[in-house]
């Protein structure tokens, strides 16, 4: 397996409605073209603006193939501007 996990700090209340709906729409297309969605996750308890986002392969090839159609699809890659407009920029990892 190989799993990828992405952090992300948003900016406000504004921010993390924005990430998450942005994510969702990059997950329907995921979805849609046949590759793994990501499950976000947060703290329940602790800083509020934090968000990770996980997304589990078969294999590196699995992951290889999936990234190029996120990067390929046009649908998605709008959605990445609304994702750093509402991150804090340097803080994600």
């Amino acid at each position: 397996m190989y799993r990828e996990r992405i952090h992300l700090t948003v900016t406000d209340v504004d921010g993390w409605n924005e990430a998450i709906d942005a994510m969702a729409e990059i997950n329907k297309v995921m979805e849609r073209l046949g590759h793994p969605t990501a499950t976000i996750w947060t703290d329940t308890v602790g800083v509020f603006n934090q968000l990770v986002a996980e997304v589990d392969y078969v294999d590196l090839a699995s992951y290889e193939a999936a990234n190029k159609a996120f990067y390929a699809n046009e649908e998605i890659v709008k959605q990445l501007p609304r994702i750093n407009h509402a991150s804090v920029e340097g803080k994600g990892y």
